[in-house]
């Protein structure tokens, strides 16, 4: 009887944890897709941001884009695009030159359809023949929109 008892026991908690189980596995495999999808998408802004592609770069934005650096006050989606066409410009002229751009120490924290990322963010270069070498502790929003991550925030701070 005691057996039987411990049995029942032990077969009631199996059938009570397994569907927990179950769902934990897919809430894991849930977070994995979104970190791939995301960190593809990440790279891809960043590859467009580098060689300043505005055109690529605008679908990746969310309508209310708010992008901020350092103390500045924010900007608009409008007016970001539009410091990346001035910037494309300084890349074709040769007044601006990036040697190497990159971002690194990635973490990602998924609320949802939400995702805060954080990172850091090094450039090299010229600009106007003055080298420069930087590093920024970036922290971007991204949104899930129609399928799609689109940044919906960033910020930066000067690390040197």
């Amino acid at each position: 009887m005691k057996s039987s008892l411990i049995l029942f026991f032990i077969f009631t908690i199996s059938i009570i944890t397994l569907p927990t189980m179950a769902q934990d596995l897919t809430a894991d495999e849930e977070i994995e897709e979104k970190t791939i999808s995301l960190l593809r998408t990440i790279d891809l802004f960043n590859l467009y941001f580098k060689k300043a592609d505005a055109n690529q770069l605008d679908p990746l934005l969310a309508d209310r884009y708010m992008h901020t650096n350092g103390s500045s006050a924010p900007y608009t989606k409008k007016v970001w695009l539009n410091y990346i066409r001035s910037r494309k410009t300084k890349l074709d002229t040769k007044a601006l030159v990036i040697t190497e751009y990159g971002m690194t120490d990635i973490t990602l924290t998924f609320y949802d359809q939400v995702a805060l990322v954080n990172g850091v963010v090094f450039s090299k270069g010229e600009e106007n023949e003055v080298p420069f070498d930087k590093k920024f502790r970036v922290t971007h929003l991204w949104v899930m929109e129609n399928d799609q991550w689109k940044r919906a925030g960033f910020h930066d701070g000067n690390i040197e």
